[in-house]
């Protein structure tokens, strides 16, 4: 993409490790809020320095990256000319549903308990918004991914 003119933004966000337990927690219960303001300041950042396009700034993540890219294309479309997604989360309730009971554990620690909580599930999960996504986007997903495959086959989960 760069090599077309777009500008693609990771960041480091909050919930990372490396920077404390309090960075590491930062978002817990809030998935797609302060880590997704985090990536959208950067977008600004660039703008801001007058070296790149507003229109030419792009967005790619994998894993919990990945599920960060379709939440600022769904919830911020106005930022993004083009997102590229690997193996992503576009639903955590799914997810809850099909993964180990050791990920099912660590997730319930990030959002609560999916039934008492669902509202967070939901404004959490990128299927709410992706309707808004306007941004050219590649999704790119593995056939043996254990993790974000459902039940009905490969990908099921993502789009």
């Amino acid at each position: 993409m760069v090599t077309h003119g777009y500008i693609c933004i990771a960041p480091n966000v909050r919930g990372s490790t490396g920077y404390g337990m309090d960075f590491q927690k930062a978002n817990v219960k809030d998935l797609g809020g302060g880590d997704l303001q985090d990536e959208v300041y950067g977008a600004r950042f660039l703008e801001a320095t007058g070296y790149v396009d507003s229109k030419k700034i792009g967005i790619t993540g994998n894993s919990y990256g990945g599920y960060l890219t379709l939440m600022a294309i769904g919830k911020t479309p106005d930022i993004w000319a083009a997102a590229v997604e690997n193996y992503g989360i576009i639903n955590w309730f799914t997810l809850l549903e099909h993964e180990d009971p050791a990920l099912q554990q660590y997730e319930r620690s990030l959002l609560g308990d999916p039934e008492k909580d669902r509202a967070l599930y939901d404004a959490a999960s990128p299927l709410t918004y992706i309707k808004h996504a306007r941004a050219p986007l590649l999704v790119l997903q593995g056939d043996n991914d254990i993790r974000l495959q459902s039940r009905e086959g490969a990908g099921g989960t993502c789009m």
